[in-house]
């Protein structure tokens, strides 16, 4: 759902952190329909620290490249 809300506010990208999570784990996400938009999951700890960032106006710029496990 998160996926698919981005993807109607016309994003290209999406960086999702889930409550309760603050491991590094790996997990699917599907996203039947929008397959053209990147989402990558980050551990809730970051995603809180980025939010806080953004909540005091200061611009957060992400560069996501394809690692490995």
């Amino acid at each position: 759902d998160k996926i698919r809300n981005a993807f109607l506010q016309n994003a290209s990208a999406v960086v999702i952190f889930n409550v309760g999570s603050s491991t590094n784990e790996t997990i699917t996400m599907s996203h039947a329909g929008v397959e053209d938009i990147v989402a990558i999951m980050i551990p809730e700890p970051k995603g809180k620290e980025i939010v806080s960032l953004l909540e005091r106006n200061i611009t957060v710029t992400m560069y996501i490249t394809i690692g490995t496990r």
